[in-house]
């Protein structure tokens, strides 16, 4: 399940738990709901790491030699342009 998933099934067996008295339902359901809790924290911090992974490949990536430089110079100096 997703962490969400387990965050409102967890809920649902907390308020279930609560109504019957049941206290082993009501620990389950505390026990799925932080489950979740984690489970999207978890996601959360892996979506950063990839995010920031992404971000490091894209500024080591060689630049084309016909794209223009830093300072948007786009001059080439070919042969015919030397003196």
């Amino acid at each position: 399940m997703s962490g969400l998933a387990d965050k409102v099934s967890g809920n649902i067996k907390q308020v279930v738990g609560d109504v019957t008295d049941n206290d082993k339902l009501k620990a389950e359901g505390k026990l799925e709901e932080v489950q979740g809790d984690v489970k999207s924290k978890v996601s959360e911090v892996e979506n950063h790491v990839s995010d920031m992974i992404d971000d490091i490949k894209d500024d080591k990536k060689p630049e084309s030699p016909d794209a223009p430089d830093a300072g948007g110079n786009n001059d080439k100096v070919t042969r015919s342009d030397a003196p």
